[in-house]
């Protein structure tokens, strides 16, 4: 029987924060060449700059929200698992070895 706490799977909500994460950086970089294309010659370089910049601020700020409350919850259940695999694995110390007994000699009569 496998100890719950060494099984490999994916926790609940990983896969949808990491599709979230590859559609942020999608979303920011379409949103960028739609902004190059058609916007960006109605301002100057320093405001180009300035709308990329807040524009790769908000998407940072969208990932710190969905990743941040999902390693708190995981970071904090993977200490426990870590102390459970630890207590496992100890190897008990100043424990002697049982002495091991000989088969006693048989006398033929």
């Amino acid at each position: 029987m496998k100890d719950d706490c060494c099984e490999e799977r994916t926790p609940p909500g990983l896969s949808s924060r990491v599709t979230m994460s590859i559609a942020v950086f999608f979303g920011w970089l379409i949103f960028l060449a739609v902004w190059l294309f058609f916007y960006a010659s109605r301002f100057t370089v320093l405001e180009n700059i300035g709308i990329a910049l807040i524009a790769f601020l908000v998407g940072l700020a969208i990932l710190a929200v969905v990743w941040a409350s999902w390693g708190i919850k995981y970071g904090k259940q993977a200490e426990r698992w870590e102390k459970r695999v630890e207590r496992k694995n100890a190897k008990p110390q100043n424990q002697k070895k049982p002495a091991r007994k000989r088969p006693r000699k048989r006398e033929n009569n």
